[in-house]
């Protein structure tokens, strides 16, 4: 069985709204007033009668379907409360703290700033050499294809 809604839709009570004096309403004025299509009002009219416990009739012409009544609307009345809204709490304005680093000042030692000493010197080579570099490690194109 499906599980029963507790608090209707805004749509579902003003359907209920229109229906509630007795009287058929038809179902031109309803989408009308509504703002939806035909299948929506048929959803919001099922949702009154499977989860409200509305006893809704409608009058025919042939298959279509022309007015619903209420006939019920004593019952329905008691579940037509919309569910309160929260009320968000405010918020606290976060303040932006800016840490800052001090700095620390360092003796140089003999007044003369550190290099470092490579055995390796530092050439380039072009495009060609990198490539005959790359075939005779395995990786890359070779040219003769």
């Amino acid at each position: 069985m499906a599980k029963k809604l507790t608090h209707p839709s805004p749509k579902v009570i003003e359907t209920y709204e229109m229906l509630r004096s007795g009287k058929p309403v038809t179902v031109d004025s309803m989408v009308s007033r509504l703002g939806c299509k035909t299948g929506t009002l048929m959803v919001h009219i099922c949702q009154l009668r499977g989860h409200f416990a509305a006893n809704i009739k409608n009058e025919r012409n042939g298959r279509k379907v022309i007015s619903y009544l209420l006939v019920n609307p004593s019952e329905v009345a008691p579940y037509m409360v919309s569910k309160a809204k929260k009320t968000k709490a405010s918020k606290v304005a976060k303040v932006a703290v800016v840490k800052t680093k001090s700095t620390v000042s360092r003796k140089k030692i003999g007044g003369e700033v550190p290099t470092i000493d490579s055995e390796y010197d530092i050439t380039e080579i072009s495009d060609l050499d990198l490539t005959d570099l790359k075939l005779q490690l395995g990786h890359g194109r070779s040219r003769l294809i």
